[in-house]
């Protein structure tokens, strides 16, 4: 370098990889040496200088030198899991999770530092959170030109904290994902994967739905609807006076899709007891919805019931569809004269009052 005589000039070579040649042009002089500058990117650089005697070619030589290139492919490959919760929506970064490397042949996590660890991620992306979508992405794998062809096994698992979520159960399932490296051609490494997990046989079953995880949050609650029975005219009780209340459920007055609680709650009070008090226990299953109820009070089988208008007595019975057809055997009826039993007409059921203790029972509907 410290020679003003020497000159270095920029030759093009002709061939990318393997044995090439150089064109070499106008030359003056017998040695020279030549270094590759530069390489495509999954190339490798051949870093060697070497040198190249002239000898007696023509001015215009074209020499073949030894310049080798190994191809490359590398490439990032994440594992993911997917995160399911019925009963309530999943908050961001809420739930953790796992990925260790698998011995496939004998079914156990590999230790750390052990020689048959696959390409793993940085510490750091070996656990990694849920978003608040279930998403579950672990830290980029590095695979290079030597993991092509190859397959490695990851186990995914979700991490049980200390403080556990309340009223969650947590997916002790285990996933498996076989990774199975391939050129993308250009230099770029890429991979299948593949997910399964095995049952309490030992037998691997496919997850074509990837590692999901599915958790159930489970609560159980308690709400109590109160009213009060009261007696208006007198206020002691016969013995063996009592009263019974119906609740369930109706429709959503303001979405008729909504679901309704189909269970009926009953509830008898007495003298001792005139508190009518229900309480409707509930679960996880009822969560993210409204519920509405209707209380009333229940007419025994043996009470009497009488038109509102006339106040005769009537007998009331249930056809075979269910509907309630209001029959005429009033015991005044037949002493009704021929216009007045003309004129008289059937009451239909929210027509009637009902006595029993000599108390008319409350038709009215409470929501």
């Amino acid at each position: 370098r410290d020679d003003p005589n020497l000159t270095f000039r920029l030759m093009t070579i002709v061939k990318t990889y393997g044995y090439g040649s150089i064109q070499i042009d106008e030359l003056k002089g017998d040695h020279y040496l030549y270094q590759e500058m530069d390489a495509p990117e999954c190339f490798i650089l051949d870093p060697k200088v070497c040198m190249v005697d002239r000898g007696e070619t023509n001015t215009n030589a074209i020499i073949s030198v030894p310049i080798m290139n190994q191809y490359q492919a590398k490439g990032v490959v994440q594992v993911k899991a997917m995160k399911q919760m019925a009963g309530r929506p999943i908050q961001e970064d809420e739930f953790q999770f796992r990925l260790e490397g698998f011995d496939m042949e004998n079914r156990h996590v590999i230790e750390a530092g052990s020689s048959n660890m696959p390409p793993m991620p940085r510490d750091e992306g070996r656990l990694a959170s849920c978003k608040a979508d279930g998403e579950v992405m672990f830290g980029e794998i590095s695979f290079t030109q030597a993991d092509i062809g190859k397959t490695y096994y990851y186990q995914i698992s979700e991490v049980e904290p200390e403080q556990k979520a309340p009223h969650v159960n947590y997916d002790e399932r285990k996933y498996i994902a076989k990774v199975a490296v391939k050129d993308l051609g250009e230099g770029k490494a890429g991979a299948d994967i593949r997910y399964s997990w095995f049952d309490s046989k030992g037998q691997e079953i496919a997850s074509p739905d990837g590692a999901v995880f599915r958790n159930q949050y489970q609560f159980d609650t308690d709400v109590s609807l109160q009213a009060a029975k009261v007696l208006n005219g007198r206020d002691k009780w016969r013995d063996g006076e009592n009263y019974t209340f119906l609740l369930k459920g109706v429709a959503d007055p303001e979405d008729e899709s909504a679901p309704v609680d189909e269970r009926i709650f009953t509830k008898t009070v007495s003298e001792s007891q005139k508190e009518v008090l229900f309480t409707i226990p509930y679960d996880s299953s009822y969560n993210e919805h409204s519920w509405y109820y209707s209380l009333q009070e229940a007419v025994p089988s043996d009470a009497v019931g009488y038109d509102r208008a006339t106040g005769l007595p009537v007998n009331v019975t249930k056809t075979s569809t269910s509907r309630r057809k209001v029959e005429m055997t009033y015991a005044r009826y037949n002493s009704l004269t021929e216009d007045e039993k003309a004129a008289f007409s059937v009451p239909s059921y929210d027509d009637i009052m009902w006595k029993k203790y000599g108390v008319a029972y409350d038709s009215s509907i409470h929501e």
